[in-house]
């Protein structure tokens, strides 16, 4: 017999078929003889009884399939070649075997529907753990992610976030433009309108074992994009190909003698997804799977898209960040000393390092400023917060500074005219400072503080001790004294000044850090350079999130190529020893050319010390960039320019000295005043020596 209809279809028995009847009486129907009478039971379905002319039947049996109460079908028996009809045992026999057969197929489907569901709620456990571990990957990301202001840090927190729980192998490649200036001009474009991109690797991450590092830039390099991965970036759409072939590969990479590696790796998932923020494209990151063998989805691309969203706002944080710290960076680099000039007796050394990439920059600020008579000025100050503010005000204080003590105001009254100086700033503003000034003539050192840290003294046997100096408020309290400290430095002791940031560490006690930088300080090495970058290796300057600003200056012993003195006294022939001791000493020091003219200006000046003060006390001569000459009495009187009439016999001796000199000026000293003029050496002259070019 041939079925009406294959295995496994679905059929409805008509009402009036004796299978219908069966099913609805739970009885077995037995048919001896099909004969025309018992044909008519086919008459709802002429197929059927077509099916059952053409092959022959003329006996059959129809038994329900019962198993625990409930109608499963029926089994039909049919007899085509055997004579005998069915009879009642054959029906008992019929009913015995099909009761069995029922229980197991009842058995069956018991299973069946048991393990569909069994099967459904591992389907449901594991797109639950799917879901589970995505929100698990998001939720670390919203800790991980960003948390420092370091661009190229922040793209390797997202690879180390998605390697190997996303992703096999994962590149963060950021735009040329966004990693070397952190901006462009308005009138040039992030992205080119057409064409490959130029892309900076910034991040690459791989699980253990999958050997694809060879086959991308490496961090640092800078390449063409691919011509897919570039109208990515243009349109702002993710690239998903879940399977991967050579075919593919060619079109994802820039470079073919890549793609033999990766096929070796065993590529067989790419996925690529733009970095987006503020309207803005910063590049790429590309998601790679091998040993995981499931091919990235349309979810895994939203997921892709969300980690990365948040990665591109954490960069163009980065981003922006890193364009306002170089722009205050380089106010404050406009601020500060761009060249500082090496001063007779004093060997220096000095460095300023802004603070770590993840701060702000500060207010520290340091000068070396050069004074009449040879004499020179070493200041450092630290305004207290960071920002564009704290650069700006160390820009004032310094400026003002540098403008007092060239007036040749005492360190003490300095420090008295910043705080003025500070206070008019606005509320909140404060500072500290420490100010030297430094007398190569007789080793002589004056110093002032304004709430600053104390200076370090090394004495010519390597003792290193902290300067007990009177410490002041800072600068902008106002109404508090500031009190001078003289000091006398002789030949090879070196004096460190200093910022907090060089000894301030978080978690670190302050003494600690004094204490290390005393020893330090103190530590023997070849040049002065080099003993100034073993404080800052030791002190790990270089992690420090506040400024650091130092001055290191060593005292050099006086040697008589760059500096004479002559003691004065009140007999008149003193002006002829005066001018024996200049002549003698600038052709000891080849500078006959200016001999003429600073005999007669000393002369003129000890004179007026001889006719207008009690008498002339000391005559130096100070071989710098210039040759200083110095003349000094015990009147506090300052000269002046009088304008002397034809017939006066005196009166114009200021005058040439204001004609003859490059410049010329006086000081009070704590025995009288110094009055002194410069004059330029004549081109090719050589230097005198260290400290004293």
């Amino acid at each position: 017999m041939e079925p009406l209809a294959p295995v496994g279809s679905v059929h409805r028995f008509h009402p009036a078929t004796p299978f219908a009847w069966c099913l609805a009486h739970r009885r077995p129907v037995l048919v001896p003889d099909l004969d025309d009478r018992a044909l008519h039971w086919f008459d709802a379905e002429p197929e059927r009884e077509h099916a059952v002319r053409r092959d022959g039947v003329h006996t059959f049996m129809i038994v329900p399939l019962i198993a625990r109460g409930a109608a499963l079908g029926v089994a039909c028996f049919y007899r085509t070649v055997t004579d005998r009809p069915y009879d009642q045992e054959d029906l008992a026999l019929a009913g015995e075997l099909t009761a069995r057969a029922s229980v197991s197929i009842d058995n069956a489907r018991l299973f069946t529907r048991e393990r569909a569901a069994v099967v459904s709620r591992e389907q449901a456990l594991v797109e639950a753990r799917a879901a589970q571990a995505r929100l698990a990957l998001l939720n670390d990301a919203s800790s991980r992610i960003g948390t420092t202001l370091d661009l190229q840090r922040t793209a390797e927190e997202l690879v180390e976030l998605v390697v190997p729980r996303f992703a096999d192998f994962v590149t963060v490649d950021l735009l040329d433009s966004v990693v070397q200036d952190g901006f462009v001009e308005h009138d040039q474009p992030m992205m080119p309108e057409d064409g490959r991109v130029l892309m900076r690797a910034v991040a690459v991450g791989e699980a253990d074992g999958t050997r694809m590092v060879s086959a991308a830039d490496q961090v640092g390099e800078v390449s063409s994009s691919a011509a897919i991965y570039a109208e990515s970036l243009r349109t702002g759409r993710s690239i998903l190909f879940p399977e991967v072939d050579e075919d593919v590969l060619h079109r994802i990479t820039a470079h073919p003698d890549r793609v033999e590696p990766a096929l070796r790796a065993g590529v067989h998932s790419y996925l690529m997804v733009p970095l987006l923020a503020r309207g803005s494209v910063l590049g790429g990151a590309e998601f790679i799977r091998m040993s995981n063998p499931v091919p990235f989805t349309q979810a895994d691309v939203a997921l892709a898209e969300e980690l990365s969203a948040r990665a591109a706002v954490c960069i163009d944080n980065a981003r922006l960040y890193r364009r306002e710290r170089n722009n205050a960076l380089m106010l404050q680099h406009s601020l500060l000393p761009q060249e500082v000039r090496t001063t007779p007796g004093l060997d220096i050394a000095y460095r300023y390092l802004p603070a770590s990439v993840i701060s702000e920059v500060g207010g520290d600020w340091f000068d070396v400023i050069p004074l009449s008579c040879g004499r020179v000025a070493l200041v450092v100050g630290d305004v207290m917060g960071h920002g564009m503010r704290a650069a700006a005000s160390m820009g004032q204080l310094r400026t003002a500074a540098r403008t007092l003590i060239s007036m040749d105001l005492s360190p003490d009254r300095v420090l008295r005219r910043l705080d003025e100086t500070a206070s008019a700033m606005g509320d909140g503003q404060f500072a500290t400072c420490v100010c030297a000034v430094f007398d190569p003539v007789d080793g002589s050192a004056t110093l002032a503080c304004a709430g600053h840290l104390p200076p370090v003294l090394v004495d010519p046997d390597g003792t290193p001790r902290l300067l007990d100096l009177p410490t002041g408020a800072p600068l902008g309290v106002g109404g508090v004294p500031f009190q001078n400290v003289e000091l006398t430095l002789p030949g090879d002791a070196v004096l460190c000044l200093y910022t907090d940031g060089l000894v301030e560490r978080r978690g670190r006690d302050l003494d600690v850090g004094l204490e290390l930088l005393r020893r330090t300080v103190a530590e023997q090495r070849d040049t002065l350079e080099e003993r100034c970058d073993l404080v800052l290796e030791a002190l790990a300057a270089h992690s420090s999130e506040d400024d650091i600003a130092v001055i290191m200056a060593r005292v050099l012993r006086r040697l008589p190529d760059w500096i004479a003195v002559l003691p004065l006294s009140g007999e008149p022939e003193v002006v002829g020893e005066a001018r024996r001791f200049v002549r003698e000493t600038l052709d000891s020091w080849e500078l006959g050319g200016l001999r003429d003219a600073t005999e007669l200006l000393v002369s003129e000046l000890v004179s007026n010390a001889l006719l207008h003060a009690d008498k002339p006390t000391q005559l130096r001569l100070i071989r710098d960039r210039v040759l200083s000459v110095t003349v000094a009495d015990t009147d506090s009187q300052a000269p002046r320019l009088r304008h002397a009439k034809a017939d006066d016999e005196g009166g114009r001796g200021m005058h040439l000295v204001n004609e003859l000199s490059h410049r010329w000026g006086s000081r009070a000293t704590p025995d009288g005043k110094a009055v002194w003029f410069e004059l330029e050496l004549p081109a090719g002259v050589p230097s005198p020596g260290p400290g004293a070019p």
